[in-house]
């Protein structure tokens, strides 16, 4: 995991890729990395533990950003764009 302040923050907004997440299957990132910005592509009920407190069947419209550090990703129903980073 890059260290230099341009490694953090290409490793913060999503620079080492992500997925499109349409199911309701248990999603977790690449070892030593976390989910780092959630984006509802159609209204979405979400549990993502991490950083954030409370995103536990989380409801987000669509096109909502949810920023944070992620360990795994659930939906209820709806789809997102997960986007892998670093955790700091």
């Amino acid at each position: 995991m890059p260290k230099t302040e341009k490694g953090i923050m290409i490793a913060s907004l999503g620079g080492y890729g992500g997925k499109v997440i349409a199911n309701t299957e248990e999603h977790t990132p690449a070892a030593d990395f976390k989910y780092v910005a959630i984006v509802a592509i159609s209204d979405t009920v979400i549990t993502a533990p991490g950083n954030i407190d409370g995103v536990t069947s989380l409801s987000i419209p669509a096109g909502f950003p949810l920023y944070g550090e992620f360990d795994s990703i659930t939906l209820t129903s709806g789809a997102v764009v997960a986007y892998q980073g670093g955790a700091f």
